[in-house]
């Protein structure tokens, strides 16, 4: 994931794209990775769902994984109603964010193209081949 400003959003892409929750990162590109859990009674692989998301901010061995915290020392979070969570670059996100009374509408209903000088976009247009991580 490519993160340019160093202001790494967290949030649930289809309520608050629009307000992600900010942790500032060394601008930079990071592997993304997405953790499945079998769900199933019988754990046969037959009810697999996305658990959590995770951006690797170093290839070093994890000593500890645990919750960011913010500048007042409290856990950070983000409410996810949807079941859908994003990472973005906040402020590429906060450039590109159409009007908030329609932003909805225009990120995610919209069958239209953007047009030049238009602040509204699709997310095909911004969609590039993921990070390949060996």
């Amino acid at each position: 994931m490519r993160v340019p400003s160093g202001a790494l959003g967290g949030c649930d892409p289809f309520v608050n794209l629009d307000q992600p929750v900010i942790v500032k990162i060394p601008p930079g590109d990071y592997p993304v990775r997405v953790t499945i859990a079998d769900v199933s009674p019988e754990q046969d692989g037959s009810n697999l769902r996305e658990a959590y998301l995770s951006l690797i901010l170093s290839p070093a061995e994890s000593v500890a994984v645990e919750a960011a915290r913010g500048p007042d020392g409290q856990f950070y979070g983000g409410g996810v109603s949807t079941g859908t969570v994003a990472f973005v670059d906040a402020e590429a996100v906060t450039g590109c964010m159409p009007h908030e009374s329609t932003w909805y509408e225009e990120v995610f209903e919209s069958e239209d193209p953007p047009t030049a000088g238009s602040t509204s976009w699709t997310p095909t247009d911004r969609i590039r081949p993921a990070l390949q991580t060996s």
